[in-house]
């Protein structure tokens, strides 16, 4: 069974290479929705777009991490390994914005 997890895996371009190092930035739509989910107790959506960064070495590609940025400041709001972390972040920040409304 193919598991098409990752962006590149899918066919799709990377958002952005980093000139300076060459580090691919791909947008990971999947972390990425569960900044706008619907959430069973309410929480407000996070205005955020979550990116997966990796190296390329030949043919094979490196996950090296999500980084969390916020779209209309561009301030990095979190950079995790795993999915599992990022969200866990992400939705410490929705509940963040729920309890200071």
């Amino acid at each position: 069974m193919d598991l098409n997890l990752f962006p590149w895996s899918l066919g799709e371009s990377p958002y952005w290479t980093n000139p300076n190092n060459g580090l691919e930035w791909y947008v990971d739509k999947f972390t990425s929705d569960s900044c706008h989910r619907i959430h069973v107790n309410g929480w407000p959506s996070l205005d955020a777009l979550v990116f997966l960064v990796v190296e390329r070495k030949g043919e094979e590609i490196f996950p090296l991490e999500r980084v969390m940025i916020h779209k209309k400041t561009n301030e990095v709001l979190a950079c995790e390994k795993s999915f599992e972390a990022m969200v866990a972040k992400i939705n410490w920040f929705r509940l963040n914005e729920s309890c200071c409304d």
